[in-house]
């Protein structure tokens, strides 16, 4: 089913871990989709995977990845996004440095998982441009121009 929207209608739009699902071929169209029925300067905002984040390539070292067959996930390099650069005004901030099952491993749960998520979250704000890029999932705002 085909949702039509009327073009600059929505004041934001939001797409949580959603876009690496679609296909890989059809994202950019997906996001210039949401792009046009946003308004201009309001925010496209998109919670996105990193196919490279840095506890995956420390991770592969020791332990051989698993992949889940049954749901298709295709996340584009950040570079990827530079192609909406020429209609939209792009910053990446920190969603989550980890993914669920790396944060089981690595924080306990217990007081002491507690610290390290507030230190984590303090660096995480702290060092946005650092984290955006080599953790797990950035946050992509778009501002149509």
């Amino acid at each position: 089913m085909k949702i039509k929207f009327k073009e600059n209608f929505f004041d934001c739009s939001l797409s949580m871990h959603t876009i690496y699902h679609i296909n890989k071929n059809l994202q950019e169209k997906t996001i210039r989709k949401l792009l046009k029925i946003t308004k201009p300067n309001k925010p496209v905002i998109i919670i996105y995977s990193n196919p490279y984040p840095l506890i995956k390539k420390i991770y592969s070292i020791f332990i051989k990845p698993k992949t889940n067959k049954s749901l298709y996930f295709y996340c584009h390099p950040l570079k990827w996004w530079k192609r909406f650069e020429n209609t939209s005004k792009i910053d990446f901030y920190c969603w989550r440095s980890f993914s669920s099952q790396h944060q089981k491993i690595i924080f306990p749960d217990n007081f002491i998982g507690s610290i390290m998520f507030k230190i984590i979250f303090y660096l995480e704000n702290k060092f946005i441009n650092f984290f955006s890029k080599n953790f797990q999932y950035p946050i992509i705002v778009l501002k149509k121009k």
